[in-house]
């Protein structure tokens, strides 16, 4: 009972602002393999660093829990709670240590790397940028993120792509996959605004045309019917005056589907100009901005280019099989009506 309420007093002042573990810029170090307390071992390497123990609030729990006979769980249970302190107040550069061989400790995989990602003051690890490791950090499943702590622990700033790229590759969702929603996403925001419009002027169009085919069709059914009376001059000449109008009527509506597919021709091209290419990448890296993967963020490159280009005729191509109406896939039309026979 002793032992509990000291462990108690113990987390009461490491949660209070009495505690004082913040360091200086990039001066934070923390070891993802030992325990806190065995972490650290003199050497040049960490001269400059300000480990937990040696700050303020490290000095004053070690001498709170020596002379008392807490067991190694207690202990640890104490020090992993002054590490999360510790982390949150972390600046800049954050350096993380780990026994060659060795796994990562359980609390590094859930505990120190959720404190880590949540600190918007730590900007990179090990001297890589936290951005790299933030995407596969959110698409890990689970608390323990074993995946992303020893990707962050392998990975140095000369080959952090390969291993960020090859932790990807085990995941069910790709990085690449981030990449294409964005591409998407820019998509739907830029050319569907220019695209749909064109689609639904020729579906009204192609409506219209439709239409005086088929008043055209009936109206010659119906004269064609009229076996004993077509010679008749109070059916025939009726017959052509009316048969003049669904003409024109055609006629009429044909030109109108023709405009509309030329304009819808002309924003096709558009869309894979390069001036309209240059800036879907910019909205493509501002959707990946707001997708948490601003690694991807990249100038207009060929392979980008040729990616996002793909990615428009997709739409187009959707679009069409979303409208039958159109050319590339509708029935060829009906034959022109002759003048009919007497």
């Amino acid at each position: 009972m002793e032992l509990d309420k000291k462990i108690l007093e113990i987390m009461e002042f490491i949660n209070s602002t009495k505690c004082r573990v913040s360091t200086g810029l990039n001066e934070s170090i923390v070891n993802a393999t030992n325990f806190s307390r065995d972490a650290f071992k003199p050497s040049p390497d960490i001269g400059r660093y300000s480990p937990l123990h040696e700050t303020p609030g490290g000095r004053a729990v070690t001498t709170l829990i020596n002379g008392d006979n807490f067991t190694r769980l207690q202990e640890e249970r104490i020090w992993q709670a002054l590490e999360q302190r510790y982390i949150k107040e972390a600046r800049g550069d954050l350096r993380i240590l780990s026994e060659p061989g060795a796994l990562p400790k359980a609390t590094f995989q859930n505990q120190m790397l959720q404190a880590i990602f949540t600190n918007p003051l730590i900007k990179s690890l090990n001297g890589v940028a936290i951005d790299y490791f933030r995407p596969l950090y959110k698409e890990e499943q689970g608390l323990d993120k074993r995946l992303t702590a020893q990707t962050i622990l392998g990975a140095g700033s000369a080959n952090v792509n390969e291993f960020v790229q090859k932790a990807h590759d085990v995941l069910p969702r790709k990085v690449e996959d981030q990449e294409k929603k964005a591409i998407l996403l820019a998509v739907e925001t830029l050319a569907f605004p220019k695209l749909i419009p064109q689609l639904d002027s020729y579906r009204a169009s192609q409506a219209k045309l439709v239409g005086a085919d088929n008043k055209l069709v009936a109206h010659e059914a119906n004269y064609q019917a009229r076996i004993f009376f077509k010679s008749s001059p109070f059916v025939f000449l009726p017959y052509l005056l009316r048969r003049a109008k669904y003409g024109r009527l055609l006629r009429d509506a044909t030109k109108e589907t023709d405009k509309a597919q030329l304009a819808f021709d002309t924003v096709a091209k558009e869309l894979r100009s390069t001036p309209f290419v240059k800036s879907l990448n910019a909205e493509v890296n501002e959707q990946l901005r707001r997708l948490g993967a601003p690694e991807l963020v990249v100038a207009l490159t060929p392979a980008r280019e040729e990616r996002i280009l793909k990615s428009i005729e997709q739409a187009i191509n959707q679009k069409l099989i979303e409208n039958p109406s159109m050319p590339s896939v509708m029935q060829p039309m009906a034959p022109k009506r002759g003048k009919p026979s007497r």
